[in-house]
């Protein structure tokens, strides 16, 4: 998992600093890493981890059938 995160996150933080950090370079010292940091795990966590967890299943995950159930399920009828 951590190789996988390491896949996604160095681009991010890699393009981030190159057109950020332009930008934020008169801002005091904790605001741009603050920034650039908060950008980084939202895009990480909503956007790119999804992908990557999905990309990466069978090597993370390699013990998991890959057919969980082979027959439709159904909802029971309401009893009264």
């Amino acid at each position: 998992m951590a190789f996988v995160s390491w896949c996604a996150i160095f681009p991010i933080i890699s393009i981030l600093l190159l057109t950020l950090m332009p930008l934020m370079a008169p801002l005091p010292f904790p605001l741009p890493g603050a920034v650039i940091a908060t950008v980084a795990i939202l895009l990480m966590t909503y956007l790119l981890m999804p992908l990557m967890t999905r990309a990466f299943a069978g090597w993370l995950y390699p013990n998991l059938p890959t057919v969980i159930a082979d027959e439709e399920i159904t909802t029971p009828p309401d009893s009264q």
